[in-house]
């Protein structure tokens, strides 16, 4: 509410909003890569594009039990997967990522759930 008459004069769909966990670390390079990247879409690619940054569990690795540490390999190959075979089947953003607010706001997406909190699902 505090930027919204700053964002409502501009085109919703050159804003981009980023979602992210208490306990995330974003790259340093993270949001230049995100400008560039936004930058160099078409305006169709654009409007249904997510991006998240590769979820690298390890920042605790060898403070955590074996069985979350194995848990900690899981997510980074069904990561590092879905990364590589987009072409073959979707890959869901979860936890960190960004988004026009144009694609927010669209009719078929509708903002989010105001009920639950699924960003770790």
């Amino acid at each position: 509410r505090q930027y919204a008459d700053q964002i409502s004069k501009r085109d919703p769909s050159h804003v981009i909003i980023s979602v992210g966990d208490a306990d995330t670390m974003w790259n340093p390079q993270y949001f230049d890569a995100l400008t560039y990247e936004a930058h160099t879409k078409s305006a169709e690619e654009l409007a249904w594009t997510i991006w998240q940054p590769p979820m690298l569990l390890f920042r605790n690795l060898f403070a955590v039990p074996g069985v979350t540490r194995l848990s900690g390999f899981g997510t980074l190959l069904f990561e590092v997967s879905g990364l590589a075979n987009q072409g073959l089947c979707p890959h869901f953003c979860f936890s960190s990522y960004s988004l026009t607010l144009a694609l927010a706001n669209h009719h078929k997406v509708r903002g989010w759930d105001t009920d639950v909190i699924a960003e770790d699902h």
